[in-house]
């Protein structure tokens, strides 16, 4: 009780000093700006106190009324409508005046002061009279709240289970922590699939089912070579159109709040699939965000203070000489890191008391990213990363608080969807990019793409007043069309006038072209006088000369002869030897091998031939090494043809893509419609594969065999993924020990690439290389990446899980039982 009373006492002086603080800055400002008149310090008390008031008692109304208007002017108009009420004030105080431009700095000026003063003395939002507002407004509109248990998952972005205990034990999550302690919650780990991304682990979480989704971007050869990518807007829209059964974590009844997917919640709200729909910007949610007029204040001065960090990360960075780091994080990241790490922090964080407040949605599912973009580029233990996690931290203390208000009861569950790996990028430590090393080992005609760059893992980029209002597109539509229909009027019009003028100055050209042909026409009489003369000596010349070529080419006929005898003998040589009949058909060296391998009887050989590794990393030529195993196999395959003859159109029309997912690449060869096998590769490229393979820097490549199945390569070594048999070395173990399994899974993507490459995994000092330029990356395997955890009830049952698919089943499981059980009650 006195500990309390103390709490109280302290909150109370605070805002004295707070107010007077902020009276004495507003009157010292206004001294300086233009627009506004305040005569006195007394007088700029009564308009803080007077605003103060007005905000308390109207903003509610206003918000409603006005929330649209807030919305599209990205929350920028709560300003215009405080400096509506600050006129209103000016009219009954007294030698007051403010007009023009001050109608808008004024409110903005004094909403940067009050977030100011508010992070300086440290005033819990929690004890501000708007939030206090809400929760009262919010329990007014909403009193059916429902009996059952709610459920509230708070996802930390890119945070593994390993970084996360280091974080409890050093204390940067004391929220977390006090939960652990009081024995509600318990910590575990859980595995990722291959890819260890956003895209891949949201889908499983949120829909049960994230099957054919190989990495953050991937190419779909059998829809003209498109580019999927995970945040782009149309394609993020379609991927979880793919993955979607309608019965998403968040189908009942749910809310989905700044994630990729919505999990088939029917409320989202700065959710990337659902942007394009146009009851985002409809939403009563954006309700909560705007409960407090000077919401968009604090973000700004916040977002500021994040930026001034950035700014000093990278000089410490360079004085210290932190290693690995970046060389360049560029201008742009520090809105990026901003954006992401205060404005999307903020605004969930808003949006979320407010549903708990509002108590209405079953479940809801919100996603943290500020300690993943900090990671990418700084380290996955920087000092930023953890500050990043205690700011975090204090928004779950926010949301556990106002869970204690509300009226209904949610249980918190937080998690992350992947972890991070540390390490130099790919083209640090090698110095060379994995497109440039592609480049090296392929033809100098063959094109290669690629997206090798960062800060795409994140969608942050993409919040604008053109994507929230992109529920107007119909109606833009519809403008394009009506003004097309005016300008094809226009065209028209124009065109008849120009046509006129056409005939009118084709007549005039006629007239002068007559009359110049006239004049050439005498010239070319006398010039054709000059050359019947000259043709008459050079005829004379020509015969002579004719003479001396037939005699020439007489001797050149014969030898033609000769030659040409010889080449037909050796080409039906030739010809018996690529026509022989199998089977009674005309077939080529691949489906002889093929209908070989298929043959029951021949599976001891192969078995044989797979062990000696006959076909695989040989420096010769394909077709040779199919040649020389024919010599045991049946002189029926001894041909001297090219393979993919039939597959490539040209060698310059032959296109290579590659794209990368940390440090996971994918490289495909466009001009194939379908994935190219092992041996087709080596034919259109021989010793692509093993040059690849045998960089210090690749962990292993996999593609997969005609003849031998799915193949992954690693130095010298071999595992063939259909047996589980190694040639050589274990070299997979190190990267997990489900490893195989999610090459497995991988493998039977529709969309896997053609050669799949992970980067080497050093275990010594836990580092992988990204082939993004990033110091912390996910998507491969290796590491910490693959490891993400789940901070759960305690009462939660939980087997060993591995798949995000399965964390959805644990998730549907624990909520069922808890409803279940309260119907039994």
């Amino acid at each position: 009780m006195i500990n309390r009373l103390r709490k109280d006492f302290g909150r109370i002086i605070k805002l004295i000093i707070f107010l007077i603080l902020e009276v004495i800055l507003f009157f010292a400002i206004t001294q300086t700006f233009g627009g506004i008149i305040i005569p006195d310090l007394k007088t700029a008390f009564a308009i803080i106190i007077a605003l103060s008031i007005l905000n308390a008692l109207l903003w509610p109304t206003i918000t409603y009324l006005s929330l649209r208007f807030i919305v599209l002017t990205l929350g920028f108009g709560t300003f215009l409508i405080d400096g509506v009420l600050l006129y209103i004030i000016s009219l009954f105080i007294p030698g007051v005046s403010i007009n023009g431009i001050a109608l808008f700095s004024i409110p903005l000026l004094i909403g940067l002061i009050s977030s100011m003063l508010s992070i300086i003395l440290n005033i819990d939002d929690d004890y501000t009279y708007y939030r206090y507002i809400l929760e009262k407004e919010m329990k007014v509109i909403h009193r059916n709240i429902p009996k059952k248990e709610g459920f509230l998952f708070l996802e930390i972005d890119g945070l593994s289970y390993r970084i996360i205990k280091e974080a409890l034990d050093n204390g940067d999550m004391p929220t977390l922590k006090s939960w652990i302690d009081k024995g509600s919650h318990r910590l575990i780990s859980w595995e990722t699939d291959l890819s260890s991304q956003t895209s891949s682990s949201q889908a499983g979480i949120l829909h049960g089912n994230n099957n054919n989704i190989p990495a953050f971007r991937w190419v779909e050869k059998d829809h003209e070579n498109r580019i999927i990518s995970s945040n782009g807007r149309t394609d993020s829209k379609l991927i979880e159109k793919r993955i979607s059964n309608g019965k998403g974590l968040l189908s009942l009844n749910g809310a989905s709040r700044s994630n990729l997917f919505s999990g088939d919640a029917k409320d989202h709200l700065l959710t990337f699939s659902r942007f394009s729909d146009s009851e985002s910007i409809n939403s009563n949610s954006w309700f909560y965000l705007y409960s407090t007029p000077y919401v968009i204040a604090r973000i700004l001065v916040l977002f500021i203070f994040d930026m001034i960090m950035e700014l000093l990360s990278r000089v410490r960075h360079l004085f210290k000489n932190i290693q690995p780091r970046l060389k360049w994080r560029g201008l742009k990241y520090f809105v990026a890191r901003a954006g992401t790490n205060v404005v999307l922090r903020e605004a969930t964080t808003f949006t979320l008391i407010g549903d708990v407040f509002a108590g209405e949605h079953n479940v809801i599912y919100a996603t943290y990213m500020g300690y993943d973009e900090i990671a990418h580029h700084s380290g996955i233990e920087d000092f930023d990363s953890f500050y990043s996690l205690r700011q975090i931290d204090k928004q779950f203390k926010h949301i556990e608080n106002a869970i204690n208000n509300s009226n209904r009861d949610y249980k918190i569950i937080v998690l992350s969807d992947h972890g991070q790996s540390n390490g130099p990028s790919f083209k640090q430590k090698f110095d060379i990019s994995l497109n440039d090393l592609l480049s090296e080992f392929l033809p100098e005609n063959i094109t290669v793409h690629s997206i090798l760059h960062s800060n795409d893992d994140h969608f942050s980029k993409e919040f604008s007043i053109n994507h929230l209002g992109s529920e107007n597109l119909e109606k833009l539509d519809k403008r394009v069309e009506n003004t097309k229909e005016k300008l094809d009027i226009k065209i028209d019009n124009t065109k008849e006038k120009l046509d006129h003028r056409i005939d009118n100055t084709k007549e005039k050209l006629d007239h002068r072209i007559d009359n110049t042909k006239e004049k050439l026409d005498h010239r070319i009489d006398n010039t054709k006088e000059k050359i019947d003369t000259t043709k008459e000596k050079l005829d004379h010349r020509i015969d002579n000369t004719k003479e001396k070529i037939d005699t020439t080419k007489e001797k050149l006929d014969h030898r033609i002869d000769n030659t040409k005898e010889r080449i037909d003998s050796n080409l039906d040589y030739t010809k018996e030897k690529i026509n022989t009949s199998f089977d009674g058909e005309l077939i080529n060296t691949w489906d002889k091998l093929i209908k070989f391998k298929n043959k029951s009887s021949n599976k001891a050989f192969l078995d044989k031939l797979r062990k000696k590794r006959t076909l695989i990393n040989n420096d010769e030529p394909i077709i040779d090494r199919i040649n020389n195993v024919s010599e045991d196999l049946s002189e029926d395959l001894e041909v001297n043809i090219e393979l993919s003859k039939e597959k490539i159109t040209s060698d310059k029309a032959a296109q290579t893509i590659v794209l990368s997912s940390g440090n996971l690449g994918l490289i495909y060869f466009t001009d194939w419609s379908n994935r190219m096998s092992y041996e087709q590769i080596e034919d259109a490229f021989p010793g692509l594969i093993n040059q690849l393979a045998s960089h210090d820097g690749i962990g292993f490549v996999m593609v997969k065999s005609d003849i031998y199945g799915t193949l992954v390569f690693s130095n010298d070594n071999l595992f063939y993924l259909e047996s589980e048999e190694y040639v050589g070395e274990n070299f997979l173990d190190k990267f997990g020990k489900n490893t195989v399994q999610k090459l497995k899974r991988t493998d039977k993507f529709a969309h896997v690439p053609d050669i799949l490459v992970n980067s080497e995994y050093n275990m010594e000092t836990n580092e992988v290389y990204a082939f993004e330029e990033l110091i912390g990356s996910h998507g491969g395997i290796g590491g910490t990446q693959q490891y993400p955890f789940i901070l759960c009830p305690s009462n939660w049952e939980s087997e060993e899980i591995f798949g995000a698919e399965n964390v959805y089943k644990f998730f549907m499981k624990e909520i069922n039982k808890s409803w279940n059980q309260s119907k039994n009650k």
